[in-house]
């Protein structure tokens, strides 16, 4: 009975897919997924960022463990997180978030959308990340639809910063 109260229920099926062993909470995180989208509305903003972290992160350490399917169903609740704006805080994207969109999107081939996405959303970067988070981006963008001059072109110009993005640009 106490699964009929929106907040318990999210918070249960949360645990229960997050604890369970790898490739069997799935049932728990598509009525989890399902919850937060119906009960949206009933929380406040910073509390419902958690609970969709939540989501996220269940998809993220079953992908970690092999479950590539699990892939789309991240990339669409980051597409659902950036449209409904759960993942901008005060008027702000995290350069996390902006990269591991930008690397989902483009491993699934989201070609397109991901164009739009960088267009889109790169001004909620924190301007001291914006340049080289963007410019990456394109790069990674392009050297993934195999356009190699322009993605050289980018990468040339450029002296990045941040370690894991100066590591994948120098695998480019």
């Amino acid at each position: 009975d106490l699964l009929h109260y929106p907040a318990i229920a999210i918070y249960f099926y949360g645990y229960q897919a997050i604890t369970s062993p790898i490739g069997t909470g799935d049932e728990y995180f598509v009525k989890l997924r399902d919850a937060i989208w119906e009960h949206i509305r009933l929380f406040p903003r910073y509390e419902l960022k958690d609970i969709y972290l939540m989501s996220v992160n269940y998809c993220v350490a079953q992908i970690n463990a092999g479950r590539n399917p699990m892939r789309a169903e991240l990339f669409d609740l980051y597409k659902k997180g950036i449209d409904s704006q759960i993942l901008i805080e005060n008027n702000t994207l995290s350069h996390f978030t902006f990269r591991n969109i930008v690397n989902l999107g483009t491993a699934l081939r989201q070609f397109d959308w991901i164009q739009s996405f960088i267009d889109q959303y790169q001004k909620f970067l924190a301007p001291k990340y914006k340049d080289t988070f963007v410019q990456f981006s394109m790069a990674k963008l392009h050297f993934t639809k195999r356009e190699y001059d322009q993605a050289l072109q980018l990468l040339a110009q450029s002296d990045f910063d941040d370690i894991l993005i100066n590591l994948s640009a120098k695998t480019m």
